[in-house]
C-alpha cells in the first residue's frame, strides 16, 4: 500500500514537472528572458498594448494598496472591478509581487509555464480518477494535454490558459455527479473558470452543457435511474455560476457594447478538406513570426487526434450505444468549428 501512495505522488510530480522543465528548456534554448540574460520576451499583440500596463497597476495595488473597484487611474477616474475579473483574476497573477516592475514580462512567462504545467497535472488526475488505475499511458496524454500548442499559442491572452487548466477538473467533476461521488469538485472548478474569465467561462460552460448532454444520452440507464443525475447536474451548475456571479457579472454588464456585445458575421460554412487541414497546419514559425491564416480551422492537436478517434471508434470494447453518442458529439462540435454564425455563438455571440 505504501508503494501505492509513493507512485501515486511519483505519476502527480512526474505529471506536473516534465513539462515545466521541458518548457523552461525550450524558452531556454529560444533565447528568452530571464532564462537569458536581456533575452527575448513573450511581450506582444494584446500584451504589449494592454496587459502589460493592467499587470502593472496590479502590481502596484497589491503593494501599495488601493481600491479594486474604483481607480482613479482612468481619465476622471472610473471602474476598476471589471478589468481585474476580466484580465486579473487569476490566483496566479498574486505570483506578480515577486517580480519587479521591469521583471513583469518575465513573470507572465513564468505564470504561463506554470499553468500549462498544472494543466498537465489536472489531466492526469482526469485520468486517473476516471480510469480508477495507475498508468504511464495516463502521463502520456498528460503531457499532450498540457503542452498543446494552443496553450502556447495563447500565451499572448495568458488569462485564457486558466479555462485551458481547470476544463480536466470540470469534465472529472461531471463524472463524479455520475458516479454519485465528490460533489464538490464540479461547482468548485466551474466557479475558477467563470472567476479567472468570463469570457472563456462562458465558453467551458457551453461546452459543459455539449459534453452532459453527450454523457447523458449515451449512458444506458433508463431515465428515472437517470433523473437524480440530471437534476444535481444543474443545481451544482448553479451553484458554481452563483458563486462567481460577483465578479462576472459586474465585469459582463461594464463590457456590454464593447467585449460583452455581439458581432455575428455573414453566414458561411468551411469544408471538410479545410476542417481536416486544421490537424495538419501550424499557425506559427518562429518566436519572431506568428503567421495568422484564416480559411480552415486550426485545431492546435495535431493529426494525433484524428490517429486517436480513429482507434476510439473502430474499437469495440466500447459500447455502440457510447460510440453513436459520441460521434453526434463530434458532428456537432464540428459545426460550431466549421459554421461562421454557430462558431461565435460559441464565443458569446462575437466573431
Amino acid at each position: 500500500k505504501a508503494f501505492l501512495v509513493i507512485k501515486e505522488i511519483l505519476y502527480m510530480l512526474l505529471a506536473f514537472f516534465v513539462p515545466f522543465v521541458l518548457f523552461c528548456f525550450l524558452f531556454a534554448k529560444a533565447g528568452f528572458s530571464p532564462f537569458v540574460p536581456d533575452g527575448l520576451t513573450i511581450i506582444s499583440f494584446d500584451l504589449q498594448s494592454q496587459y502589460i500596463t493592467y499587470m502593472n497597476y496590479y502590481r502596484q495595488l497589491l503593494l501599495d494598496g488601493g481600491s479594486f473597484v474604483y481607480t482613479s487611474a482612468k481619465l476622471f477616474g472610473g471602474d476598476f472591478l471589471s478589468i481585474f475579473t476580466y484580465y486579473l483574476a487569476s490566483p496566479f497573477n498574486l505570483l506578480v509581487v515577486f517580480f519587479s516592475k521591469e521583471g513583469i514580462p518575465d513573470f507572465f512567462l513564468i505564470s504561463s509555464i506554470l499553468k500549462m504545467s498544472f494543466s498537465s497535472l489536472n489531466f492526469y488526475l482526469f485520468a486517473r480518477f476516471f480510469y480508477k488505475k495507475q498508468s504511464l499511458g495516463n502521463l502520456l496524454f498528460a503531457f499532450g494535454y498540457g503542452m498543446a500548442s494552443y496553450s502556447m499559442i495563447y500565451i499572448s491572452d495568458f488569462m485564457w490558459l486558466d479555462g485551458v487548466m481547470i476544463l480536466p477538473l470540470i469534465i472529472l467533476g461531471l463524472y463524479f455527479i455520475k458516479r454519485e461521488e465528490h460533489y464538490w469538485l464540479y461547482p468548485l472548478a466551474v466557479f475558477y473558470g467563470l472567476l479567472t474569465s468570463w469570457y472563456i467561462g462562458f465558453i467551458l460552460c457551453f461546452f459543459v452543457v455539449l459534453f452532459f448532454l453527450y454523457l447523458f444520452f449515451s449512458d444506458e440507464r433508463k431515465w428515472k435511474e437517470k433523473k437524480s443525475y440530471f437534476k444535481n447536474t444543474i443545481i451544482l451548475s448553479l451553484i458554481g455560476g452563483m458563486m462567481a456571479s460577483v465578479l462576472w457579472f459586474a465585469a459582463f454588464l461594464h463590457f456590454s457594447g464593447t467585449k460583452a456585445n455581439q458581432s455575428f458575421p455573414y453566414f458561411s460554412n468551411l469544408s471538410i478538406s479545410t476542417f481536416f487541414t486544421g490537424f495538419l497546419e501550424k499557425n506559427y514559425a518562429t518566436p519572431q513570426n506568428i503567421e495568422q491564416n484564416w480559411g480552415y480551422a486550426t485545431m492546435f492537436t495535431g493529426v494525433v487526434s484524428l490517429v486517436f478517434a480513429l482507434r476510439y471508434f473502430l474499437n469495440p470494447s466500447y459500447s455502440r450505444r457510447e460510440r453513436i453518442s459520441s460521434l453526434i458529439f463530434v458532428m456537432v462540435m464540428y459545426l460550431f468549428v466549421t459554421n461562421s454564425i454557430l462558431n461565435a455563438l460559441f464565443h458569446g455571440g462575437r466573431e
